[in-house]
């Protein structure tokens, strides 16, 4: 395995940890190391999240910081979400797969960049402020948790990006805080990407020696940033995620 790629997955593995972001750049890296296809890449990005998400969410778990009763219809959402998103990636071309995790990344950079934007915070605040989000609507608040859930798992059937890339901005637009935004979506993504990962092997064969050892070093990488996540100031790591994430498209555009 190349020096420069390897690099990349530790950095990978940091800002899930730290951020809960950074899975969806699993696929491209793969490709860039390994003589596999862009279906082969996603099914083993899916599998090693697993581990990865295990080694993120012990600092959080520690800490106290994940909510099962969200994390459980986070999941419950992801099921019908990821055979949705199995059914597409089997009937997408490669071509089309391509296509579609760059718009995803995309689609990220511009969410990402918002967070710097003063006037879609104001709008997230008022956002928050609406009655249909404050305590009283716990039915509301639980149907959008289940939505969030589907979205991630159709994301991950169908790209092979995790769920916490959707949970963890969805949840804190709503008021939670982020770093229990964090910890539960890292802990439900455990499940969500083992539920793509577990539809998607019946369809491909796929090395899961490669998948275990991405797995293992990024996951250790992982764990290591939910223990720095008080440390690092999470603008650094959203921007850090950006100039990542721009990196992929531009590679998955000229090179994939």
């Amino acid at each position: 395995m190349q020096f420069v790629p390897l690099l990349f997955l530790l950095l990978i593995g940091l800002f899930i940890g730290i951020s809960g972001i950074g899975g969806f750049l699993i696929p491209p890296v793969l490709l860039k190391v390994f003589d596999i296809t862009i279906r082969e890449a996603i099914i083993i990005a899916l599998g090693a999240q697993v581990i990865i998400y295990l080694g993120g969410c012990f600092p959080y778990l520690k800490i106290k910081k994940v909510d099962f009763k969200i994390s459980t219809l986070l999941v419950l959402g992801s099921i019908p979400g990821s055979l949705l998103g199995l059914l597409a990636n089997i009937n997408f071309s490669d071509e089309m797969l391509k296509i579609s995790l760059a718009v995803f990344l995309v689609i990220i950079v511009f969410t990402l960049l918002g967070e710097e934007s003063h006037y879609i915070n104001c709008c997230r605040e008022r956002f928050r402020s609406l009655k249909i989000f404050n305590n009283n609507a716990g039915l509301l608040k639980q149907f959008f948790l289940l939505m969030t859930g589907f979205l991630g798992g159709l994301m991950s059937g169908l790209i092979g990006v995790g769920g916490p890339v959707i949970s963890v901005p969805l949840m804190i637009s709503i008021g939670y805080k982020s770093k229990l935004a964090i910890g539960t979506s890292i802990f439900s993504g455990i499940f969500i990407v083992a539920f793509a990962f577990s539809f998607h092997i019946f369809f491909t064969s796929i090395n899961f020696y490669l998948t275990l050892l991405i797995g293992i070093f990024t996951g250790a990488a992982s764990l290591t940033g939910g223990r720095l996540a008080g440390v690092f100031k999470e603008r650094t790591s959203r921007l850090i995620v950006i100039f990542a994430t721009i990196f992929s498209v531009v590679y998955l555009i000229l090179f994939a």
